[in-house]
């Protein structure tokens, strides 16, 4: 890939009891992605995700205690603006981002063309069907955040996410914690940062459960809606390429 060679790529990789699925994720990153670096936040996890990362002798940092999602992600971004990296991919650790995409997010950056790169699941046709009450509620996300400037984003739910230097160190501090996907794209809206959205290929579960089913599911879509509508109200100033 053109350009590759000249920025510095870091795959992040948020863990938590994925011991079945993450030895062929790494597997499958470091045969796709030669030329990036690969970091392994293992959010506490209670399994032998620990023991199967320094058997896979790849870079990971353990958390002392579960700090969720968001916080895995940021603890990631920090790490990646510390050590001088110019773009960031998120790949889940349960084998539904498909690691054959992620130069295809990079691309993107790399041509300048956004400072986040969303990969989705419904720009295509025939590709990754959720149930049916997910895709209602992801439509209902949509819906709520068409209205704020910026781009329609299709599957705002996605955390197939790649950034350029200038959004990690926008949101290093704002990443939010609980189910950030749907917050990180109204706060980059509100930063006035530019998204784009693009096709990428998504795996089912193979191993696990979802952690967003039953009851649980309508919890998320209300404490999503409230956050949304927290940052919407929230006063951000925006970037320009003089603050960066």
């Amino acid at each position: 890939m053109t350009g590759l060679l000249m920025n510095r790529i870091l795959v992040i990789v948020p863990a938590y009891n994925e011991q079945s699925s993450i030895a062929n994720i790494i597997k499958d990153i470091r045969e796709r992605t030669k030329e990036s670096d690969i970091l392994v936040v293992n959010d506490s996890s209670t399994d032998k995700t620990a023991e199967t990362l320094d058997a896979l002798k790849v870079n990971h940092i353990d958390m002392a205690f579960n700090v969720g999602i968001g916080g895995a992600i940021q603890t990631g971004m920090r790490y990646a603006i510390k050590k001088g990296y110019d773009i960031t991919v998120r790949v889940d650790g349960d084998g539904q981002h498909d690691p054959g995409d992620i130069n295809k997010l990079v691309n993107h950056l790399l041509h300048g063309e956004a400072d986040l790169v969303v990969g989705s699941r419904f720009m295509e046709k025939g590709g990754f069907k959720s149930t049916f009450m997910r895709r209602i509620g992801i439509s209902f996300l949509n819906f709520l955040c068409s209205g704020i400037r910026g781009p329609r984003i299709n599957d705002i739910t996605s955390g197939f996410h790649g950034y350029n230097r200038k959004a990690m160190l926008a949101i290093q501090e704002l990443y939010p914690h609980d189910f950030p996907e749907p917050e990180i794209i109204v706060i980059m809206k509100k930063l006035g940062l530019r998204i784009k959205e693009i096709p990428v290929k998504m795996n089912p579960r193979t191993k696990g459960v979802s952690s967003i089913r039953g009851f649980k599911a309508l919890f998320y879509i209300i404490k999503v809606t409230l956050a949304i509508i927290v940052v919407y109200l929230r006063r951000y100033n925006e970037q320009s390429s003089s603050d960066i």
